[in-house]
């Protein structure tokens, strides 16, 4: 009669009454190890970042990930960590894509335990923000901030902080009221989401816009100066800003709202720095005795500077044998 104890085999004879007494303790396999718990992910672009805790990590040498049906039995292995981490960032994933993800705990015998239950079910789709539309500028501090994102979003936090720890989570709208910090320049907008299944974005989804809330006008001028003009005479008109991409215009007595330019040609010697100029040709029958010459400019943002005019006045004199008017 034989019978078999784990390596060891006892065979007894049954014709004679002898026994065999086993001093050597049977070898056991080890213990499996502790099952990953609480599997989350961080959404980034086309990666996600995957993380977990295990209870007793004593004997664990590595994780492997794998990539299930929704049942979580169909299985391939994905990826897998080069030691004792808990996170893994899965690079070049698929948009629009549901995929489920499980991590099994391998121990140091090389033993890999059960795999995290259920499996974290994971859809990366293109999230952005959209400041007022997609304007350059704002000329205020309130903003409106449209959020594309799919569905299974509940709640968004912005903030102008990367880190987005001064910001609260708000339940998830398509369209979000948002106020900027105060002072004008480049303000730049950061923004989180989270998923119905707890799942977050990693890296924020970022866009930026420049708040402009004033207009300025520096200066406002002609050349050639202290010349009286006549009919035909060319006189250059310029209106200095220092703010690229607006509408200057200029007026004087007879004539009104005349369109400067920054644009590099002549007489605008430098195009984009915020310098405006027009060369006028007198017509005939015009006629300005001591004229204000007054500039207006409005910014790229809409803000209206407030009117400007020139140090010295403007005369123009009819050439001889033209009627004053």
């Amino acid at each position: 009669l034989i019978w078999v104890f784990g390596f060891f085999t006892i065979v007894a004879l049954l014709s004679c009454n002898r026994t065999f007494d086993l001093t050597e303790p049977v070898r056991t396999f080890p213990d499996a190890p502790s099952t990953p718990i609480n599997v989350s992910g961080l959404l980034n672009d086309q990666s996600i970042t995957l993380q977990w805790e295990v209870l007793d990590t004593s004997s664990v040498k590595r994780f492997r990930i794998y990539l299930t049906d929704s049942t979580g039995q169909e299985a391939r292995l994905r990826d897998s960590t080069p030691g004792v981490s808990f996170n893994r960032t899965i690079a070049n994933v698929a948009l629009n894509q549901t995929m489920y993800f499980r991590v099994a705990t391998v121990g140091k015998e090389g033993i890999e335990g059960m795999r995290s239950s259920p499996p974290l079910r994971v859809r990366l789709a293109p999230l952005s923000i959209v400041i007022d539309n997609g304007r350059e500028y704002a000329n205020r501090r309130e903003i409106t901030v449209r959020a594309n994102a799919p569905s299974g979003v509940t709640n968004i936090k912005l903030s102008e902080n990367a880190d987005l720890s001064d910001a609260v989570f708000k339940p998830f709208a398509l369209d979000q009221s948002f106020t900027l910090s105060d002072g004008d320049g480049l303000k730049r907008l950061y923004a989180h989401f989270v998923f119905t299944d707890g799942i977050q974005t990693g890296s924020p989804v970022i866009d930026e816009i420049m708040l402009d809330t004033r207009a300025r006008i520096d200066t406002v001028y002609f050349l050639p100066a202290g010349t009286t003009f006549t009919t035909g005479s060319a006189i250059t008109f310029r209106v200095r800003s220092g703010e690229p991409g607006g509408q200057a215009r200029i007026s004087f007595p007879g004539v009104d709202a005349l369109t400067l330019y920054d644009d590099g040609a002549s007489p605008d010697a430098v195009a984009g720095d915020g310098e405006y100029s027009l060369r006028y040709v007198v017509p005939m029958l015009l006629s300005v005795d001591d004229g204000p010459v007054t500039g207006a400019f409005t910014d790229a943002a809409g803000n209206q500077a407030a009117t400007q005019t020139a140090f010295s006045t403007l005369n123009i004199v009819p050439a001889t044998g033209q009627p004053t008017p």
